[in-house]
Protein backbone atom coordinates (compact mmCIF):
# COMPACT_ATOMS: atom_id res chain seq x y z
CA UNK A 1 0.00 0.00 0.00
CA UNK A 2 3.01 2.46 0.74
CA UNK A 3 4.45 1.58 -2.41
CA UNK A 4 0.98 2.61 -4.13
CA UNK A 5 0.82 5.53 -2.43
CA UNK A 6 4.60 6.49 -3.10
CA UNK A 7 4.21 6.10 -6.72
CA UNK A 8 0.66 7.32 -7.45
CA UNK A 9 0.58 10.52 -5.18
CA UNK A 10 -3.17 11.09 -5.57
CA UNK A 11 -4.03 7.74 -4.24
CA UNK A 12 -3.33 9.12 -0.97
CA UNK A 13 -6.93 11.19 -1.01
CA UNK A 14 -8.73 8.53 -2.65
CA UNK A 15 -7.64 6.07 0.03
CA UNK A 16 -9.31 8.49 2.88
CA UNK A 17 -12.17 8.69 0.48
CA UNK A 18 -13.15 5.39 -0.24
CA UNK A 19 -13.14 4.79 3.75
CA UNK A 20 -15.33 7.19 4.62
CA UNK A 21 -17.61 5.91 1.77
CA UNK A 22 -17.36 2.40 2.85
CA UNK A 23 -17.94 3.04 6.03
CA UNK A 24 -21.76 4.33 6.34
CA UNK A 25 -23.05 2.17 7.31
CA UNK A 26 -20.85 -0.04 8.69
CA UNK A 27 -17.34 -0.69 6.81
CA UNK A 28 -17.69 -3.89 4.67
CA UNK A 29 -15.67 -3.63 1.69
CA UNK A 30 -18.45 -2.50 -0.64
CA UNK A 31 -19.41 0.38 -2.42
CA UNK A 32 -22.29 0.72 -4.96
CA UNK A 33 -20.35 2.42 -7.99
CA UNK A 34 -23.80 3.14 -9.94
CA UNK A 35 -24.45 5.57 -6.36
CA UNK A 36 -23.57 8.92 -8.20
CA UNK A 37 -22.13 10.07 -4.95
CA UNK A 38 -19.45 7.71 -5.20
CA UNK A 39 -18.18 8.51 -8.82
CA UNK A 40 -14.43 8.19 -8.56
CA UNK A 41 -14.14 5.37 -6.63
CA UNK A 42 -13.32 3.09 -8.62
CA UNK A 43 -9.72 4.46 -9.08
CA UNK A 44 -8.59 3.11 -5.75
CA UNK A 45 -10.97 0.14 -5.61
CA UNK A 46 -9.04 -1.06 -9.18
CA UNK A 47 -6.00 0.01 -7.12
CA UNK A 48 -6.21 -1.83 -4.25
CA UNK A 49 -7.75 -5.21 -6.25
CA UNK A 50 -4.26 -7.11 -7.08
CA UNK A 51 -3.55 -6.65 -3.33
CA UNK A 52 -7.37 -7.78 -2.03
CA UNK A 53 -6.85 -10.94 -4.07
CA UNK A 54 -2.86 -11.45 -3.08
CA UNK A 55 -3.91 -11.43 0.66
CA UNK A 56 -7.42 -12.15 0.51
CA UNK A 57 -6.40 -15.60 2.53
CA UNK A 58 -4.96 -13.15 5.60
CA UNK A 59 -7.47 -10.17 5.60
CA UNK A 60 -11.14 -9.28 4.24
CA UNK A 61 -11.37 -6.85 1.73
CA UNK A 62 -12.69 -4.69 3.98
CA UNK A 63 -9.63 -4.51 6.50
CA UNK A 64 -7.38 -3.75 3.08
CA UNK A 65 -9.56 -0.98 2.27
CA UNK A 66 -9.68 0.36 5.59
CA UNK A 67 -5.84 0.23 5.99
CA UNK A 68 -5.53 1.86 2.95
CA UNK A 69 -7.20 4.30 4.30
CA UNK A 70 -4.77 5.00 7.41
CA UNK A 71 -1.88 4.66 5.01
CA UNK A 72 -3.16 7.21 2.42
CA UNK A 73 -3.70 9.68 6.02
CA UNK A 74 -0.05 9.04 7.19
CA UNK A 75 1.72 9.24 4.12
CA UNK A 76 0.36 12.71 3.61
CA UNK A 77 1.29 14.22 6.61
CA UNK A 78 4.18 16.62 6.65
CA UNK A 79 7.44 15.24 6.20
CA UNK A 80 9.37 17.53 8.55
CA UNK A 81 6.72 18.58 10.91
CA UNK A 82 4.80 16.64 14.33
CA UNK A 83 3.16 13.24 12.71
CA UNK A 84 0.96 10.53 14.73
CA UNK A 85 0.85 7.08 13.52
CA UNK A 86 -2.34 5.80 11.67
CA UNK A 87 -1.55 2.64 12.74
CA UNK A 88 -3.52 -0.04 11.68
CA UNK A 89 -5.14 -1.64 14.91
CA UNK A 90 -8.20 -4.00 14.26
CA UNK A 91 -8.85 -6.59 12.46
CA UNK A 92 -11.89 -8.94 11.24
CA UNK A 93 -13.84 -6.71 9.41
CA UNK A 94 -16.71 -8.28 7.43
CA UNK A 95 -17.18 -7.94 3.27
CA UNK A 96 -20.61 -7.60 2.37
CA UNK A 97 -21.26 -10.87 0.62
CA UNK A 98 -20.32 -12.19 3.76
CA UNK A 99 -22.94 -10.07 6.34
CA UNK A 100 -26.46 -10.18 3.70
CA UNK A 101 -27.59 -13.10 1.81
CA UNK A 102 -28.91 -10.21 -0.37
CA UNK A 103 -28.07 -6.95 -1.01
CA UNK A 104 -30.87 -4.07 -2.44
CA UNK A 105 -29.52 -0.28 -3.88
CA UNK A 106 -31.48 2.73 -2.98
CA UNK A 107 -34.02 2.02 -5.36
CA UNK A 108 -35.26 -0.97 -3.62
CA UNK A 109 -33.47 -3.34 -6.60
CA UNK A 110 -31.32 -6.82 -5.90
CA UNK A 111 -28.03 -6.07 -6.93
CA UNK A 112 -25.00 -8.09 -6.37
CA UNK A 113 -23.15 -8.00 -2.79
CA UNK A 114 -19.81 -7.07 -4.07
CA UNK A 115 -16.47 -4.35 -3.69
CA UNK A 116 -18.76 -2.61 -6.71
CA UNK A 117 -22.48 -2.71 -6.01
CA UNK A 118 -23.69 -3.56 -2.23
CA UNK A 119 -26.27 -2.57 0.05
CA UNK A 120 -27.27 1.39 -0.41
CA UNK A 121 -26.39 3.66 2.21
CA UNK A 122 -26.82 7.24 2.57
CA UNK A 123 -23.53 9.69 1.67
CA UNK A 124 -24.67 13.22 2.56
CA UNK A 125 -24.80 16.00 -0.65
CA UNK A 126 -23.33 19.28 -0.69
CA UNK A 127 -26.19 20.86 0.13
CA UNK A 128 -26.27 19.61 3.75
CA UNK A 129 -26.84 22.61 6.57
CA UNK A 130 -25.52 23.03 9.36
CA UNK A 131 -27.66 21.08 11.53
CA UNK A 132 -28.04 17.97 9.45
CA UNK A 133 -24.34 17.37 8.84
CA UNK A 134 -23.66 17.33 12.83
CA UNK A 135 -26.39 15.36 13.22
CA UNK A 136 -25.64 12.72 10.22
CA UNK A 137 -21.89 12.33 11.68
CA UNK A 138 -23.60 11.75 15.12
CA UNK A 139 -26.09 9.60 13.82
CA UNK A 140 -23.51 7.35 11.91
CA UNK A 141 -20.59 7.06 13.34
CA UNK A 142 -21.73 8.40 17.14
CA UNK A 143 -19.46 11.71 16.53
CA UNK A 144 -19.51 14.54 18.73
CA UNK A 145 -19.20 17.77 17.64
CA UNK A 146 -15.15 18.46 17.92
CA UNK A 147 -15.03 14.88 16.46
CA UNK A 148 -17.08 16.11 13.01
CA UNK A 149 -15.42 19.27 12.85
CA UNK A 150 -12.12 16.95 12.97
CA UNK A 151 -12.99 14.63 10.51
CA UNK A 152 -14.17 17.39 8.01
CA UNK A 153 -10.61 18.27 7.93
CA UNK A 154 -9.62 14.90 5.40
CA UNK A 155 -10.45 17.83 2.68
CA UNK A 156 -7.39 19.36 2.96
CA UNK A 157 -5.75 16.50 0.35
CA UNK A 158 -7.70 15.91 -2.45
CA UNK A 159 -9.71 17.24 -5.51
CA UNK A 160 -13.32 16.93 -6.90
CA UNK A 161 -13.33 16.22 -10.93
CA UNK A 162 -16.31 17.92 -12.40
CA UNK A 163 -16.98 15.17 -14.47
CA UNK A 164 -17.76 12.99 -11.21
CA UNK A 165 -19.13 15.47 -8.83
CA UNK A 166 -20.68 18.37 -11.25
CA UNK A 167 -18.13 20.39 -9.60
CA UNK A 168 -14.97 21.99 -11.17
CA UNK A 169 -12.33 21.78 -8.55
CA UNK A 170 -9.19 20.96 -9.96
CA UNK A 171 -7.22 22.00 -7.14
CA UNK A 172 -9.42 21.01 -4.31
CA UNK A 173 -9.69 22.85 -0.88
CA UNK A 174 -6.48 24.10 -0.40
CA UNK A 175 -3.41 25.38 -1.94
CA UNK A 176 -1.42 22.41 -0.79
CA UNK A 177 -4.01 19.73 -1.43
CA UNK A 178 -1.59 16.91 -1.02
CA UNK A 179 -0.57 17.83 2.63
CA UNK A 180 -2.73 16.26 5.75
CA UNK A 181 -2.59 19.64 7.78
CA UNK A 182 -4.61 22.26 8.87
CA UNK A 183 -4.46 24.50 6.62
CA UNK A 184 -8.47 23.51 5.97
CA UNK A 185 -9.05 25.35 8.82
CA UNK A 186 -6.45 28.15 8.28
CA UNK A 187 -9.00 28.83 5.39
CA UNK A 188 -12.05 28.97 7.67
CA UNK A 189 -11.03 31.14 10.58
CA UNK A 190 -9.73 34.25 11.66
CA UNK A 191 -8.35 35.84 14.61
CA UNK A 192 -5.07 35.57 16.31
CA UNK A 193 -5.14 32.72 18.60
CA UNK A 194 -8.17 30.46 19.85
CA UNK A 195 -8.69 33.19 22.10
CA UNK A 196 -9.40 36.07 19.58
CA UNK A 197 -12.86 37.62 19.93
CA UNK A 198 -15.51 36.12 17.91
CA UNK A 199 -15.77 39.06 15.37
CA UNK A 200 -12.32 38.32 14.54
CA UNK A 201 -12.60 34.67 14.51
CA UNK A 202 -15.25 35.29 11.50
CA UNK A 203 -14.75 38.15 9.99
CA UNK A 204 -11.10 38.29 10.05
CA UNK A 205 -10.94 34.91 8.20
CA UNK A 206 -10.50 34.73 4.01
CA UNK A 207 -13.36 35.46 2.05
CA UNK A 208 -15.41 32.89 0.39
CA UNK A 209 -17.72 34.46 -2.24
CA UNK A 210 -20.56 32.78 -3.25
CA UNK A 211 -20.51 30.99 -6.83
CA UNK A 212 -23.10 29.98 -9.13
CA UNK A 213 -21.87 26.96 -11.59
CA UNK A 214 -23.96 25.69 -14.09
CA UNK A 215 -24.09 21.54 -15.14
CA UNK A 216 -26.48 22.59 -18.40
CA UNK A 217 -24.23 20.27 -20.07
CA UNK A 218 -23.96 17.35 -17.64
CA UNK A 219 -27.62 15.81 -17.18
CA UNK A 220 -27.07 13.55 -14.23
CA UNK A 221 -25.75 16.74 -12.28
CA UNK A 222 -28.06 19.46 -11.14
CA UNK A 223 -26.66 23.19 -10.99
CA UNK A 224 -24.01 23.98 -8.04
CA UNK A 225 -23.58 27.13 -5.70
CA UNK A 226 -20.09 26.56 -4.00
CA UNK A 227 -17.82 29.07 -2.52
CA UNK A 228 -14.32 30.32 -3.78
CA UNK A 229 -11.19 31.72 -2.78
CA UNK A 230 -8.30 32.87 -4.69
CA UNK A 231 -5.38 32.17 -2.23
CA UNK A 232 -1.91 33.56 -2.28
CA UNK A 233 0.63 31.85 -4.61
CA UNK A 234 -2.26 30.22 -7.17
CA UNK A 235 -1.77 33.05 -9.90
CA UNK A 236 -4.82 33.79 -9.64
CA UNK A 237 -6.23 30.23 -9.37
CA UNK A 238 -9.39 29.25 -7.39
CA UNK A 239 -9.46 26.36 -4.56
CA UNK A 240 -13.60 25.88 -3.31
CA UNK A 241 -15.50 25.00 -0.44
CA UNK A 242 -19.07 23.34 -0.43
CA UNK A 243 -21.68 24.37 1.64
CA UNK A 244 -20.96 21.72 3.61
CA UNK A 245 -17.15 22.77 4.77
CA UNK A 246 -18.85 26.49 5.05
CA UNK A 247 -21.54 24.83 7.61
CA UNK A 248 -19.07 23.76 10.24
CA UNK A 249 -18.33 27.74 11.28
CA UNK A 250 -21.24 29.09 9.74
CA UNK A 251 -24.90 28.47 11.04
CA UNK A 252 -26.44 27.47 7.20
CA UNK A 253 -30.38 26.92 7.94
CA UNK A 254 -33.40 26.83 6.28
CA UNK A 255 -33.93 30.61 6.48
CA UNK A 256 -30.52 31.67 4.62
CA UNK A 257 -29.99 28.59 2.34
CA UNK A 258 -32.69 27.22 0.05
CA UNK A 259 -32.85 23.56 -1.02
CA UNK A 260 -30.53 23.85 -3.99
CA UNK A 261 -27.96 25.12 -1.97
CA UNK A 262 -28.33 28.74 -2.39
CA UNK A 263 -27.13 30.38 0.41
CA UNK A 264 -28.61 34.32 0.72
CA UNK A 265 -25.97 35.45 3.29
CA UNK A 266 -21.82 36.61 3.25
CA UNK A 267 -19.04 34.13 4.64
CA UNK A 268 -17.48 37.39 5.93
CA UNK A 269 -18.18 41.50 6.42
CA UNK A 270 -17.10 43.37 3.61
CA UNK A 271 -18.02 47.29 2.70
CA UNK A 272 -18.58 45.77 -1.27
CA UNK A 273 -20.71 42.54 0.02
CA UNK A 274 -24.84 44.04 0.50
CA UNK A 275 -25.95 40.74 1.96
CA UNK A 276 -25.68 40.11 6.08
CA UNK A 277 -23.06 37.80 7.41
CA UNK A 278 -24.16 34.26 7.74
CA UNK A 279 -24.39 33.37 11.45
CA UNK A 280 -21.63 31.49 13.22
CA UNK A 281 -22.07 27.34 13.88
CA UNK A 282 -21.96 28.20 17.42
CA UNK A 283 -19.38 25.75 19.38
CA UNK A 284 -18.33 24.68 16.31
CA UNK A 285 -16.45 27.45 15.26
CA UNK A 286 -14.53 27.45 18.14
CA UNK A 287 -13.14 23.84 17.55
CA UNK A 288 -12.53 24.93 14.24
CA UNK A 289 -10.32 27.72 15.57
CA UNK A 290 -8.40 25.30 17.99
CA UNK A 291 -7.57 23.07 14.80
CA UNK A 292 -6.64 26.39 13.21
CA UNK A 293 -4.31 27.44 15.52
CA UNK A 294 -2.60 24.03 16.30
CA UNK A 295 -1.86 21.51 13.89
CA UNK A 296 -0.78 18.81 16.00
CA UNK A 297 -3.49 18.94 18.26
CA UNK A 298 -5.72 18.46 14.91
CA UNK A 299 -3.59 15.86 13.74
CA UNK A 300 -4.16 13.86 16.86
CA UNK A 301 -7.71 14.26 17.74
CA UNK A 302 -8.14 13.31 13.20
CA UNK A 303 -5.75 10.11 13.78
CA UNK A 304 -8.39 8.74 16.57
CA UNK A 305 -11.18 10.53 14.51
CA UNK A 306 -10.69 8.36 11.58
CA UNK A 307 -9.57 5.09 13.31
CA UNK A 308 -12.91 5.26 15.16
CA UNK A 309 -14.62 5.65 11.75
CA UNK A 310 -12.64 2.70 10.47
CA UNK A 311 -14.74 0.68 13.25
CA UNK A 312 -18.42 1.79 12.24
CA UNK A 313 -20.40 -1.57 12.85
CA UNK A 314 -17.64 -3.25 15.07
CA UNK A 315 -16.51 -3.38 18.39
CA UNK A 316 -12.91 -3.79 20.02
CA UNK A 317 -12.71 -7.05 21.55
CA UNK A 318 -9.47 -6.16 23.94
CA UNK A 319 -9.60 -9.34 24.84
CA UNK A 320 -8.95 -11.29 21.73
CA UNK A 321 -5.69 -9.59 20.49
CA UNK A 322 -2.78 -10.70 18.31
CA UNK A 323 -0.78 -8.40 20.57
CA UNK A 324 -1.38 -5.34 22.60
CA UNK A 325 -1.70 -3.56 19.24
CA UNK A 326 -3.98 -5.64 17.13
CA UNK A 327 -7.12 -6.62 17.98
CA UNK A 328 -10.20 -8.57 16.59
CA UNK A 329 -13.30 -6.46 15.68
CA UNK A 330 -16.44 -8.24 16.05
CA UNK A 331 -20.47 -6.96 14.29
CA UNK A 332 -21.86 -4.91 16.95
Amino acid sequence: LEVLVENHIKLAAKFVRLGFHDCVGGCDGCVDLDEIKNRGLEIPLDALDPIVEKYSHILSRADIWAMSTLVGADLSQPSDEFQVEFAFDGYGRLNCEDIHDKCFNKNNEEVPCDARHGPAHFIPGVNINTNDIFAFFRREFDFNQREAVAIMGAHTIGELARKNSGINGEHGWLLKNRVLDNEYYIELVGGRSVNSPLDSLINDAPNWVRHFESNIDLDEFDDNFIWLGTPNGLDGEIIIMLNADIALVRDLNDRNMKPNGEVSCSFVEREFTPAPVCPHARGALQEAARYRFDNDVWLEDFEVTCKKMMRNGYILTNDDCLDRNLCRLELK
